[in-house]
């Protein structure tokens, strides 16, 4: 498992600590089987995965397009914007500053699927297929897979589920 922690400019080191610390503990709890996640608090972020990372200049404003569902965003285009200004703003900012830091704000609302709507969904689109569901503990529907080698699951958690299932 690769990971890459971030924190703000304008943290000191226990305060940096404390916060990747708080923010690997949730990413376990709350993403236990996603090969990739990434957690963002005021202070700090941090990056997990199964992979190496990369790095690509543009990598951020790609992950909000590839994290974006466009059924669901009723004004993508104004969204990405938005964004993409904020990113350029605080970027410039940053870079006539002595500190080389920069904060910016913009304010969105966001709203999550139920579960019972990605049960309706998952289910209307196996067309009459057997599928098998499970409802993890962070509140989404996920397939149970038919290759073992593609499940990721810490062992104390996929011990536990076996003698569920």
């Amino acid at each position: 498992m690769y990971a890459i922690g971030h924190c703000r400019g304008d943290t000191n080191s226990t305060t940096c600590k404390n916060c990747i610390s708080q923010a690997l503990w949730d990413v376990q709890m709350v993403c236990a089987l996603r090969m990739q996640a990434i957690i963002h608090y005021d202070l700090c972020s941090l990056r997990i995965s199964s992979e190496k990372i990369h790095f690509d200049r543009n990598d951020m404003v790609h992950l909000i397009a590839m994290r974006s569902d466009k059924s669901y965003i009723k004004i993508q285009q104004e969204f990405d914007k938005a964004v993409i200004l904020l990113i350029t703003a605080v970027a410039s900012k940053a870079s006539n500053l002595s500190t080389k830091f920069a904060t910016g704000q913009e304010m969105f609302l966001v709203e999550c699927l139920s579960a019972l709507l990605s049960f309706e969904e998952i289910t209307a689109n196996a067309h009459g297929k057997r599928i098998a569901l499970f409802l993890d503990y962070d509140g989404t529907l996920s397939p149970i897979v038919d290759d073992p080698e593609r499940h990721s699951c810490p062992l104390r958690k996929e011990s536990s589920e076996q003698r569920f299932v």
